[in-house]
Parts: structure tokens; sequence; C-alpha cells
């Protein structure tokens, strides 16, 4: 949940200091294609995990940081980003982002970008990648609960990966790309092939076309394959009865 962010106008240095008060953060590069971001995220995740425990023991609501893993489905949405030609007037939307790797590649590549999540320390950290990868001027980061809000605009693009976990969420997902996709717009969606799809396509295909098929790639060290399911949603056009 969202309570407080830096403001808008913070400095890089600035948002490093506010993270590094709530855990140890690393740069380490991320090769995505042929092109490398310089991703910022918690630096020991175990001393992190212990802290929330203790945290939990005293009675403290927290929330695991599965925000802060780069998971495979996102590399390979990042990866297929580098494949859509570069679009200087577009608008591109991730949702439930986390560490934001796809939105970053799509806003090198020309897409304005919006980067949203609903948990406050991924939101701080999307904001550091932005401005450490020199993105700011195509780029910025926004709350977003999918479940009760909608965006003020709407977008070319929808991104989104690992967003089937819970069964519940499906109709607000759907719910989600039908509000804040523009006409003629596209939802791009990545799933680990490990992972339940939880009955998406079939309750999504009442409103979209839809089209899934198997990705993968090597992981950064070349040793273990990456393999997601990817699904593209297009709005079925209304049929006009008149």
């Amino acid at each position: 949940m969202v309570t407080s962010l830096p403001p808008d106008e913070a400095s890089l240095e600035e948002l490093l200091a506010i993270a590094r008060q709530r855990f140890s953060v690393a740069f380490k590069p991320v090769r995505i294609g042929e092109q490398t971001l310089e991703i910022a995220s918690i630096a020991n995740m175990t001393d992190y995990l212990d802290k929330l425990a203790n945290q939990s023991r005293q009675g403290k609501n927290i929330q695991l940081p599965l925000w802060a893993k780069i998971w495979p489905a996102s590399t390979l949405l990042a990866l297929t980003m580098t494949q859509i030609p570069p679009a200087r007037d577009k608008r591109v939307l991730e949702i439930g982002a986390g560490l934001g790797i796809p939105a970053l590649i799509a806003a090198s590549r020309g897409w304005h970008t919006t980067i949203s999540d609903t948990h406050e320390d991924a939101l701080l950290m999307i904001r550091i990648n932005i401005l450490a990868n020199n993105l700011q001027d195509k780029a910025i980061a926004m709350p977003l609960d999918i479940t009760t809000q909608d965006t003020d605009t709407p977008f070319d693009l929808i991104l989104g990966s690992e967003l089937f976990g819970i069964k519940e969420s499906s109709a607000s997902l759907i719910r989600c790309l039908q509000s804040n996709l523009a006409p003629g717009g596209m939802a791009l969606l990545a799933r680990d092939t490990s992972r339940k799809e939880h009955d998406f396509c079939k309750q999504a295909a009442a409103f979209f076309d839809i089209g899934v098929k198997q990705v993968g790639c090597q992981d950064v060290q070349g040793e273990v394959p990456l393999q997601a399911h990817l699904y593209r949603l297009v709005p079925k056009q209304k049929v006009n009865n008149q």
C-alpha cells in the first residue's frame, strides 16, 4: 500500500538515501537482448526478510517483497519489447511492474511510459531505476491499484507479468484492460510456464481476441533456460446492430 512518496523533483541521490534507510541497495547490469539496464534492487534479501520476520513477530502487517525479484516472465516480456518497433508517439503502461524492466526497455525505445505498482518500495525503486538509466524524459512512476483505480488517459499498450497468481484477480485485470486501453490498443501479458493461468483466458475471451505463444531464452549466465507464455490481447470490435 502506498502511504507517502518522495516529491517528484527528488534527485537520484535523494531517492537512494531514502531507500537505504529501509534496506541495502545495489545496482547490477541487466542485459535484455542488445540493451543493458542498470537495475537497483535489495542487496541482501536474506537480511531484509529477517527484518520483516521480526516485524511480523511484533504483530505488524508485512508484505513479502515479491516486487524486488527479476521474474523470468518479466525478462521475457522485456525481450519482447526489444522486438517491437520504436513508437515515438505512443503510450505504454506497465501494471504490477515491480522493478519495471519491460517498461524501462519500452521507454528506452521511445515509448511514453508509465510504470505502476501498489507497493511503496517498488515505486521508489522504479523511480531510482528511471533516473539511473537517464529515462526521466520518457518514463514516470505512478501508484495504481487495478482493483479500484483507472488512469486519467488511455494507453496504446499495457504490459504485465505474473498477474495470474490469484484466481480472483482475473476479473480485476480484465476490467483494467478494458478501461485503460486506447482504441486500437493491445495488451501483452507474460506468465511463467510453471504457473497456473486460473481460467484467465476463458474469462477474457468474451472481451478480447487472444493469442498465446511460448517464448524463451537463456538467462544472463546462459545456464538456465527461461520460458514463459506470452498473451496478446486485442479488444473485440463492438458490433453495431442498428
